[in-house]
């Protein structure tokens, strides 16, 4: 250990070159870790799932922690190994403590230009629950809508009112049919 400061700055001399080669072994790391990242994003369509959930309440939306910021259908990435129906009862557990029935498929929605951060082909579900949701994970808040209105005034993320006027027609039908 260097006693002066003479001695402290010799140190740090000689130090110097061995720090400069480790901090450019690090930065050749970094990029190369951030070359295949790019790689990964942009070589194919990511998946994920968006959840329709009633409960006694209303429809549950979330208020979304991350960009893009806004209100949104729970749901989110499925895993490797994952199916989209136990993506779609994890991410909904996550964000909301909910656990659900998945109802039925909603259907899939592919437009390369739905999120803006990537390319992603979401599989959405309808489903009901029992309980309060409580925010968690990436939801920020959560919000019931009981009503139209409510809905009207809900400035939704991606595509989410397009999923949800689906869901509706379905339930019209569903109800048409019994």
């Amino acid at each position: 250990m260097a006693s002066t400061y003479e001695e402290m700055c010799q140190e740090m001399v000689e130090e110097y070159p061995s720090l400069l080669a480790e901090k450019r072994d690090l930065e050749e790391k970094l990029l190369a870790a951030e070359s295949r990242l790019k790689q990964v994003d942009m070589s194919r369509p990511f998946l994920a799932v968006d959840i329709v959930c009633v409960t006694e309440e209303g429809l549950v939306l979330i208020e979304r922690k991350w960009p893009p910021l806004g209100f949104a259908l729970p749901g989110g990435h499925v895993d490797y190994g994952e199916s989209t129906e136990a993506a779609a009862i994890r991410e909904m557990k996550e964000e909301t403590g909910l656990d659900i029935k998945i109802i039925r498929m909603i259907g899939v929605y592919s437009d390369p230009k739905r999120d803006p951060r990537k390319h992603t082909i979401s599989v959405a579900y309808m489903a009901t629950a029992r309980g309060i949701p409580k925010a968690a994970d990436d939801a920020k808040s959560i919000k019931v809508v009981k009503t139209f209105e409510d809905l009207k005034e809900t400035d939704l993320c991606f595509d989410h009112y397009e999923i949800l006027k689906e869901a509706m027609s379905l339930l019209i039908e569903m109800k048409e049919t019994q």
